[in-house]
């Protein structure tokens, strides 16, 4: 004998709840007659190159967010590295004492087309114009030390920032170098 399902109020109620929320009721709306068009939604595409936003000294700037940062410990406040920013690997130079080189390299050797980015304290506080306009040289100590081919550096009031460029393809490190300066803001 098959078995027959006893609904009770409480069941028959809670059943009625089930199906009322698998179901749905359209209602239609009226378009108001100055309704934009509707549109499709634009594609996102990623970026190669994201950015994250990076801070020096009361700075902000936009940075590739596959840099490597290192806050050094400063032994010559407040003249002397207090950033480095690379697309390579890189550590603190003095993290227990200070050296004679300066802790000024955060790695050995720059890799072939690879960019170390430096935020170094300036012993002249206060620059009369100091200069978002970066210079661009040939390598020179320490960047030299370390295989690079080029450096790009500016002065802002009270700091400065350097690229140490290797080669041979200098010119996305210039570029996102660039971009990073022209994102800098002192709130």
């Amino acid at each position: 004998m098959p078995q027959r399902l006893l609904l009770t109020p409480p069941l028959a109620l809670s059943l009625a709840f089930v199906l009322a929320g698998c179901t749905s009721v359209s209602v239609p709306t009226p378009v108001p007659a100055t309704a934009p068009p509707l549109t499709h939604a634009p594609t996102l595409t990623p970026s190669p190159n994201p950015e994250v936003v990076g801070s020096y000294g009361g700075w902000a700037f936009k940075m590739p967010s596959a840099w490597n940062v290192v806050w050094p410990q400063i032994w010559t406040m407040p003249v002397g590295p207090g950033l480095f920013l690379s697309d390579a690997a890189i550590a603190d130079p003095c993290p227990t004492q200070p050296e004679p080189t300066g802790c000024w390299l955060p790695l050995t050797e720059l890799p072939a087309n690879g960019i170390l980015v430096t935020f170094s304290g300036s012993a002249v506080l206060t620059l009369a114009n100091p200069s978002p306009v970066p210079m661009v040289r040939k390598a020179g100590q320490p960047c030299l030390d370390i295989g690079g081919d080029e450096e790009i550096a500016t002065l802002l009031r009270g700091f400065g920032v350097s690229a140490c460029l290797r080669g041979p393809n200098l010119a996305p490190n210039e570029t996102a170098f660039r971009r990073l300066l022209s994102t800098m803001i002192h709130p």
